[in-house]
């Protein structure tokens, strides 16, 4: 955090922003070793009251979202609380359930992974196409529903070509599917066009 106020609500600003990119975020972590005085609860509380108010504003639930005051550089409230007394922890809601804790490792912890849209239809929107000598052309991209596996039978819109994926390859390994909740990999996909 920077050392005034107005100093950190013209970053947090220009960074809350960048917010709206993401599909799901389940935690904040608030830096401050950094607060005048050091770790304090009043800027914490100042912070959790404006950052929540804009989560809000661009659509989530701030509820759902676990604020933990860290010091990156100490370790502080990362594995195990410490120098905070007066943080008494957070406490998030979950569709079925919630979760609580103290640290930054308990909030990743208690992430819900997406689930798998394994019952739609394949789609996979192409990053790129690769054409290369002595295996054929190999489109990249990555599984936003459905299950992908060698040997199905594939088309590729809008241009109407239909072909059988030879193999699927993820991070130079060959596994026997891809799935939505691999999303974040990219996906090789290698096929031969005929």
């Amino acid at each position: 955090m920077e050392e005034t106020m107005e100093n950190f609500c013209k970053g947090i600003f220009q960074t809350l922003p960048y917010l709206e990119m993401f599909d799901n975020f389940d935690d904040l972590v608030l830096y401050q070793d950094s607060t005048e005085p050091p770790y304090s609860q009043k800027r914490y509380e100042e912070t959790v009251k404006e950052v929540g108010t804009y989560i809000k504003k661009i659509g989530y639930n701030p509820d759902t979202v676990a604020f933990v005051p860290i010091s990156g550089w100490n370790g502080d409230n990362m594995l195990e609380p410490s120098n905070m007394p007066w943080f008494k922890g957070w406490k998030v809601t979950h569709k079925d359930d919630g979760a609580s804790g103290t640290t930054l490792l308990e909030t990743l912890d208690s992430i819900l992974l997406p689930t798998c849209p394994t019952d739609k239809p394949l789609r996979l929107p192409l990053q790129d196409v690769y054409k290369i000598g002595g295996i054929g052309t190999v489109p990249v991209g990555r599984v936003e529903t459905g299950i992908l596996k060698p040997g199905m039978v594939v088309t590729f819109a809008p241009v109407n070509v239909t072909t059988e994926v030879k193999s699927v390859e993820m991070h130079h390994e060959a596994p026997s599917e891809a799935l939505y909740i691999e999303a974040n990999i990219i996906t090789r996909i290698m096929v031969s066009i005929g």
